[in-house]
C-alpha cells in the first residue's frame, strides 16, 4: 500500500481494494440519511429506507474493521462510548482512546478524569453540540489543560464548518454581552 496517496471513489468500493490489516486510522463522517444530495451515483444516505441506509453503513464499517485490525497490534485500548460502564472505564483510565459522536456525548457526561485531548473529525455544524461535547472534558475536576484538535482537509468543507462555528460563537458572545449590559442597566435603575 502506497503512503500519502489519495484514493478517490465510492468509499465501499475503494475500501474493498485495500489489503487487510494495513491501516491504523480511519476518519469518517457518513452522511445523514435523506439529508444531503451530493450528485454522486450510489451515494450513501439516499437509500429508500432507514433499513437500507443502515445496511449500507454496516457494509462500509465491515470493510473498515477488516483493514483496521492492525490497530489491535498497537496495544491501545480503543472503545466506543455506548454505556455507563464505558464512561466509568474512561474516567478510571482503562481506555486509551474513547470514540464518541458529539450528539451522544454532549450532555450529562463527566469525562474529565479520563483525558484532556479532544480530536474532532467530521465536524458538526451545531455550535451547541460542538461546545457541549468539548465541555465533557473541560469542566470542574479537570486537572490538565484541555487541548482541542481539528482534523480537517485543506480547502475542504471542514474549513467552512470551523469558520461557521467561530462566527456563531462570536455572535453568541456579543448577544450574551448585550443581555448582561441590559440587565446591569435595569438593576442600576
Amino acid at each position: 500500500m502506497e503512503l500519502n496517496k489519495i484514493y478517490h471513489g465510492h468509499c465501499l468500493e475503494v475500501l474493498k481494494t485495500l489489503p487487510s490489516e494495513t491501516v491504523n486510522t480511519v476518519v469518517t463522517s457518513p452522511p445523514y440519511w435523506g439529508l444531503r444530495v451530493y450528485g454522486v451515483d450510489g451515494q450513501i444516505g439516499l437509500e429508500n429506507s432507514v433499513e437500507e441506509y443502515v445496511s449500507a453503513l454496516v457494509e462500509v464499517f465491515r470493510q473498515i474493521k477488516r483493514i483496521l485490525k492492525a490497530l489491535s497490534k498497537t496495544g491501545l485500548k480503543v472503545r466506543e462510548l455506548k454505556t455507563p460502564q464505558d464512561e466509568t472505564d474512561w474516567n478510571n483510565r482503562q481506555i486509551d482512546i474513547l470514540l464518541a459522536h458529539p450528539a451522544s456525548a454532549a450532555y450529562g457526561l463527566n469525562l474529565q478524569q479520563g483525558g484532556n485531548h479532544v480530536v474532532w473529525f467530521g465536524l458538526n455544524w451545531s455550535l451547541e453540540l460542538y461546545q457541549q461535547a468539548n465541555k465533557r472534558l473541560h469542566r470542574q475536576g479537570q486537572t490538565e489543560k484541555v487541548i482541542i484538535h481539528h482534523l480537517t482537509v485543506t480547502g475542504g468543507v471542514d474549513e467552512d464548518v470551523i469558520s461557521a462555528l467561530l462566527d456563531k460563537s462570536s455572535t453568541q458572545d456579543h448577544l450574551m454581552n448585550a443581555l448582561k449590559a441590559r440587565i446591569e442597566k435595569v438593576k442600576a435603575e
